[in-house]
């Protein structure tokens, strides 16, 4: 591989991390304007997370509050518990698709050794060092 085709790689690479990240970030998005419902058995308390899970919103209905206080707890968890399940589930197909390809070429060759190579023929031309690749068949001194 010539200088150029690491450079048109490098290039290509950098443009499919670029549309990944683009990709990520929208998915990111949506993520995080999920909201999850759930309640209790009795539908006396209903409790709203948000995509972390941390609850948004609890509402406790009036026979919910005729309780003791380690009951309204226990239904306020459970709620809760159905809530983290319900953002869990939406979330799912998002996560899904974060982990499907978006773009056509997939991304090959590791590059670092190739970049290396680049640099240290930079760095003998700049010391004037013939390298043994030189380009005059056009093939890069591979023959």
């Amino acid at each position: 591989m010539d200088a150029a085709q690491i450079i048109t790689t490098i290039a290509a690479q950098l443009s499919q991390a670029t549309q990944l990240s683009a990709v990520a970030d929208e998915l990111a998005g949506q993520i995080a304007q999920l909201r999850g419902v759930g309640s209790s058995e009795d539908r006396e308390v209903t409790v709203t997370v948000d995509h972390h899970g941390i609850p948004v919103d609890i509402t406790v209905h009036d026979a919910a509050l005729a309780s003791d206080g380690q009951q309204v707890g226990a239904m306020v968890l459970a709620a809760t518990q159905r809530a983290i399940e319900d953002v869990q589930a939406q979330a799912e197909p998002i996560r899904a698709a974060m982990l499907q390809p978006h773009t056509a070429v997939p991304m090959r060759e590791d590059l670092g050794d190739r970049i290396q190579e680049l640099l240290t023929r930079v760095e003998d031309l700049e010391r004037g060092v013939p390298g043994d690749r030189t380009d005059r068949d056009g093939e890069g001194g591979r023959r």
